[in-house]
């Protein structure tokens, strides 16, 4: 089997292609495929086929599901689990693994200098791309997040291709792509500063200085903010024809990092480090490789405190947890070794220090995701103070774009543990603040989506909850309000013998008499993702079957 998403929905079984003429199918299949590895529950998939699930959505779930199997030609590709549906994958069976693992190989080439290696490698996952990620299914709400993630992997890689074209001297060949790509992503510097650097090593050095001009006047008019120290440098090199900085000559090679001169010392910029997802470091932009596993739990241990010392007990935990070897002291100092001299030739500094009792990552001059995250929240907080509404959902919304997965990719230590938990409580936080603006600005089917969802994942949490029924008053659906608040209340008093807050209390009291504030208003109408958890007839929370047979009262059926 082949299935591609990397365009229109595709599939092939045995070297031939398969039409899903049926709509329903085409939805079913792109939908368990953006969950690929996960289940999808049965109310959610009956949620994407109909507005409003009819009587009969359980039985017709499942006959669209027998006849999804059988086009894929085996039907244990699609398993039946207590959680829902999940569609069984094979390594290599999905376009998007030959894409990210293409990009993988050029990012490698790239870091270690190997330009025309890597713009080939670019090419050559890019050319997979057959148009927008999943066609015309790319709106559907289970499949959006996945269409999104794939987007920036697009942008990512053809930022990064170009980047090993300007170090091949193509500069005039670009410049034609990068007015087109500025043009589409007016408030991305990185292809701003690209543009730039092709007009200039072009001889167009007016057009050069034009297109800074417009990039600054953009993002201070949308977001309030000055260019980043990256694009000012650029500008400045530009504007005084800096001979001393090869990187503008024409034909000049792109350097991982590019020195700064001043006060007669040479220092490091453009060194980035990322924590908000897998553990990566960036240089010059270019993906830099730290080693193995241990080396990159070793960085992540240091990236938990940044400019902070480390012990080589700590290190030890986060290396082997609580099973370390006898040689474990030794071991540690060998792949602190390790990691620095794969960081030392490629930043041009030395990062990672060495103390008596640990080590130490000196964050003089360097950048990390997480600072990034903090001051676009901050930012974003503060023109909300300041009743400047869009531009917060904005900036919160460019905050939140910056995290790829879990802090620190999902290790685990003590030491990241802790770490991890309060970034996932930053992280949340800032979710809340948003769609809360977000409702301020009438977004409330929208918002009452995504509520669901959070909901979901933390059904205990009051402050989403209350947002997530105030969204539904307001988007017209006041019985699934209710619904929530019974099935939340329930939860409630099941795990922690506990009923809801005075807050959530007298939210409830206020939809029960119909309270004006809380009236249906108009706002853009979008197919609410409901919150996983099902009610059985019997009320209890817990049930969590699929397409079952029996009659069941599902809060998030109406509307």
């Amino acid at each position: 089997m082949r299935l591609g998403v990397l365009g229109p929905l595709a599939l092939t079984v045995e070297g031939k292609g398969v039409p899903l003429r049926s709509a329903k199918q085409r939805v079913l299949l792109a939908t368990l495929a953006a969950h690929s590895g996960r289940s999808v529950s049965g109310r959610r998939l009956m949620e994407t086929l109909w507005d409003s699930p009819p009587v009969s959505a359980g039985e017709n779930l499942r006959l669209y599901l027998y006849y999804l199997r059988r086009a894929l030609g085996d039907r244990d590709r699609i398993i039946s689990e207590p959680a829902g549906y999940r569609l069984v994958v094979r390594p290599g069976e999905v376009d998007v693994e030959e894409f990210e693992g293409l990009v993988r190989e050029a990012d490698l080439d790239l870091a270690d200098g190997r330009l025309a290696e890597a713009s080939e490698a670019y090419g050559r996952a890019l050319a997979l791309w057959r148009g927008p990620a999943y066609g015309d299914l790319a709106e559907l709400p289970l499949v959006r997040q996945s269409v999104l993630r794939l987007d920036e992997a697009r942008l990512w890689a053809t930022e990064q291709r170009i980047t090993a074209d300007l170090g091949l001297g193509r500069h005039a060949d670009l410049v034609a792509e990068l007015t087109a790509l500025v043009a589409s992503h007016p408030l991305r510097e990185r292809l701003r500063a690209h543009l730039m650097l092709a007009l200039h090593r072009s001889g167009r050095r007016a057009d050069a200085l034009g297109v800074y001009r417009e990039g600054r006047r953009s993002l201070v008019r949308e977001l309030g903010l000055e260019p980043g120290p990256e694009l000012r440098a650029l500008h400045e090199s530009i504007l005084g024809e800096d001979a001393a900085d090869d990187g503008l000559r024409a034909g000049a090679p792109v350097r991982m990092c590019h020195p700064v001169r001043g006060a007669g010392a040479t220092k490091v910029r453009e060194v980035r480090f990322g924590l908000l997802g897998p553990v990566e470091v960036w240089c010059g932009g270019q993906a830099v490789s730290v080693g193995g596993p241990r080396e990159r739990k070793g960085l992540a241990a240091l990236l938990a405190r940044p400019g902070s010392l480390v012990t080589v007990a700590q290190l030890t935990r986060a290396l082997w947890a609580e099973d370390p070897p006898a040689t474990a002291r030794a071991q540690v100092r060998t792949v602190m070794s390790r990691l620095r001299r794969n960081l030392e030739p490629v930043t041009g500094a030395t990062l990672i220090t060495r103390g008596e009792a640990g080590f130490t990552l000196d964050t003089a001059g360097v950048e990390l995701d997480l600072w990034e995250f903090r001051r676009w929240s901050e930012q974003g907080f503060s023109l909300a103070g300041q009743g400047r509404t869009i531009e917060a959902v904005d900036l919160l919304r460019q905050a939140l774009a910056l995290w790829r997965g879990p802090a620190f990719g999902g290790l685990r230590s003590p030491l990241l543990t802790a770490a991890a938990q309060r970034l996932d409580e930053e992280r949340l936080r800032c979710r809340e603040r948003g769609l809360e603006l977000e409702l301020r600005l009438g977004r409330y089917s929208e918002v009452s989506a995504e509520l669901g969802e959070l909901v979901g994942e933390y059904p205990l949490r009051e402050r989403l909850v209350e947002l997530w029924m105030k969204a539904l008053c307001l988007a017209g659906r006041r019985y699934d309000a209710l619904d929530a608040y019974a099935a939340v209340r329930a939860l409630l008093v099941e795990r922690t013998g506990l009923d809801p807050s005075p807050v959530l209390r007298n939210l409830h009291s206020a939809i029960l008499r119909e309270d004006p504030g809380l009236t249906a208003r108009p706002g853009k109408t979008l197919v609410a993702r409901p919150w996983q958890p099902m009610v059985s007839c019997s009320g209890s929370p817990r049930h969590r079957c699929s397409g079952c047979s029996h009659k069941q009262r599902n809060i998030f059926r109406r509307g």
